[in-house]
């Protein structure tokens, strides 16, 4: 997820810093030149990946903002559990890693913010920035609810980095995009972050796909029809609600069990992909590497091994 190499280059020549892997894209910029901005980058992993290990930004404060799937990362010792919609910031100096845990399968951004001298933040004059930066530093909470449109103003400011030599309002366009960004996370934070709403329906709805979730009936009609909503109108709007359509969030809900039931070393790996209504032990493990980022068996080795 974050790129280490906190130095800038001596000249804007993004296509030479940009990272490009499978799913995942990290530009390296001068914060001379973007107003503060040294780092911005986006996965969007179909699977889950290695895990970030421990490290720090110097001077420097760094955003997370995950548009999809759930994460968990550790800040000085404190575990924060992420779900879509989340921001989470990490103040200069400070360790953090993902907890041990791999990435996993969503869509995540992050961005970091030098606070060198003589630098200015974004288009913010030196008075909001203070005002930003003491928020900041103030605020006992590191992770909140943030507005959808955080996820638009990102996309932008990557967008117009992939193609910087035939535009040259680049500079113009990501520092215009950062700023919204800034201004909306700053706003989450003095209302103490928006509340994670969800329905009646909804919320009675997944009460039902935890209660059913291994007796195999749960298809899509039966759900659409629990809440009376037809099926296109449900899978829009339980994704509006949680943030995952409601097939992924189903898996996930399956994996999350799988790996409760997998230290009991009596239930075999085929026995569980049974028991969870999967079509083959195959599929199982591919589904549970998938989210995971280990086989069962090898989740359950090293589940032993922790044990022990």
């Amino acid at each position: 997820m974050f790129n280490f190499d906190l130095r800038s280059p001596p000249a804007h020549d993004t296509k030479s810093n940009m990272h490009s892997y499978p799913q995942r894209q990290v530009f390296n910029l001068s914060a001379q030149d973007f107003g503060g901005l040294s780092i911005i980058g986006r996965y969007n992993y179909t699977s889950a990946n290695q895990q970030l290990l421990s490290h720090t930004h110097p001077g420097a404060y760094e955003f997370c903002y995950l548009a999809k799937g759930q994460q968990t990362y550790e800040i000085e010792g404190l575990v924060h559990h992420l779900e879509s919609g989340d921001i989470l910031y990490t103040r200069p100096g400070e360790t953090h890693s993902s907890a041990q845990t791999p990435e996993q399968k969503g869509i995540l951004y992050w961005f970091v913010l030098t606070t060198q001298r003589q630098v200015g933040w974004l288009n913010f004059n030196q008075a909001e920035q203070r005002s930003i930066i003491e928020q900041l530093n103030q605020s006992a909470r590191r992770q909140f609810k943030t507005s959808q449109r955080l996820q638009i103003e990102l996309d932008r400011a990557i967008t117009a980095l992939q193609n910087p030599d035939g535009d040259a309002f680049t500079q113009v366009k990501v520092k215009n995009a950062l700023s919204q960004v800034l201004l909306m996370i700053y706003q989450a934070i003095a209302e103490g972050g928006t509340d994670h709403y969800l329905s009646p329906e909804i919320s009675h709805n997944l009460e039902f796909i935890a209660e059913h979730l291994t007796d195999g009936s749960l298809s899509m009609q039966r759900l659409a029809t629990q809440t009376g909503l037809s099926v296109s109108r449900y899978k829009s709007r339980f994704k509006q609600e949680t943030g995952y359509p409601p097939a992924d969030y189903m898996l996930r809900q399956k994996i999350a069990w799988a790996k409760t039931i997998l230290a009991d070393d009596t239930l075999n790996i085929t026995a569980i992909a049974l028991e969870l209504n999967f079509s083959s032990s195959q599929y199982f493990s591919t589904v549970f590497k998938r989210y995971v980022g280990q086989t069962p068996s090898a989740f359950q080795r090293s589940s032993k091994s922790t044990l022990a």
